[in-house]
């Protein structure tokens, strides 16, 4: 979406619009062809996020492995973390839950507590690989 809206000029989807992947297939084609006609595009910045002020007290943690517990999630985080206020998973089978805390700071010191290394995603947010045990 942001890079049509950034190359292209114009806006894939409107918000809260359901999702078109012949719409995407296109803008996909479109991309193609103005780096054809262009050439590379330099690297851009990533896009402005718009978090939400709830969604600042959480943490996901995706790519869980098959059979993970919801308490095998909760002792991820390391002793002496912020109290977890709510784990909210999609089924008992879902790969990835979200962690919620009373406040930002908490699910900040709570993130800066988990070991592993610091690395930006594909997006530049910040995550870390933590190992299961």
């Amino acid at each position: 979406t942001d890079l049509v809206q950034r190359l292209l000029g114009r806006q894939l989807r409107q918000p809260g619009a359901p999702h078109d992947v012949a719409a995407d297939a296109h803008a996909c084609l479109d991309l193609a062809l103005y780096e054809h006609q262009k050439g590379p595009t330099p690297p851009l910045d990533p896009p402005a996020s718009a978090v939400t002020e709830s969604d600042r007290k959480r943490l996901l943690v995706h790519s869980l492995p098959a059979g993970f517990r919801d308490v095998d999630v909760i002792f991820l985080f390391p002793p002496g973390c912020p109290p977890i206020a709510e784990l909210q998973r999609e089924s008992k089978a879902a790969t990835k839950a979200v962690v919620g805390f009373g406040t930002e700071a908490d699910a900040q010191a709570t993130f800066a507590m988990l070991p592993g290394r610091l690395k930006p995603d594909s997006l530049g947010r910040a995550q870390k690989l933590v190992k299961v045990p």
